[in-house]
């Protein structure tokens, strides 16, 4: 089933969110709406637990709904929410780098980091825009090339107080996905 793995931490952060807006009834709820698999890797995640990326997109894609009911884009919106309170907590020696230029060099590291999977670079890197792009990985799920890392990228930028952000996510080409992205 699975096309590569990831660190459960956006899905722990999650848990907690949940918990807190919702109580034990709205995570009764999301337990109910989850495969078996889906359920187990949820009910003994911590944040150093890999977990294949179709469970974090399925996990991820349960809360959307509990948090954004009906939005077409509540994935990447809740993953934007988590990215900006994760970055904040983890990573906010990020927040104080002096370029959003600057910040998004750092993706590759951070990818590493996370993904087991694929090769992540920057291309055409500016003062207001650059590309990133993710190889061998042609199998990289649909949610999470298109809402996740989407929702993550917009996130981060948001916090390193970048305005106008466009994260628009290129994928002609399976053996190179793409996300360009501009900023003011």
């Amino acid at each position: 089933m699975s096309s590569g793995t990831t660190k459960a931490t956006d899905v722990v952060l999650f848990k907690h969110k949940l918990l807190e807006k919702f109580g034990a009834e709205g995570e009764k709820r999301l337990e109910a709406s989850l495969s078996p698999e889906a359920l187990k890797a949820y009910r003994s995640l911590m944040p150093v637990t890999r977990i294949p990326l179709e469970i974090e997109a399925e996990i991820l894609s349960a809360g959307a709904a509990a948090f954004f009911p009906g939005d077409p884009r509540g994935l990447f919106r809740l993953v934007k929410q988590l990215a900006q309170d994760s970055i904040t907590g983890v990573y906010k020696v990020f927040i104080r780098i002096p370029t959003v230029a600057f910040a998004i060099k750092r993706i590759p590291l951070i990818w590493r980091t996370y993904y087991d999977r694929g090769q992540a670079r920057t291309e055409e890197i500016s003062p207001k825009s650059g590309d990133i792009i993710v190889t061998d990985f042609p199998d990289l799920p649909r949610a999470t090339r298109e809402s996740i890392i989407t929702g993550y990228i917009a996130g981060g930028l948001e916090l390193l107080r970048a305005r106008n952000i466009h994260v628009k996510f290129d994928g002609q080409n399976p053996g190179a996905w793409r996300w360009h992205v501009s900023w003011e």
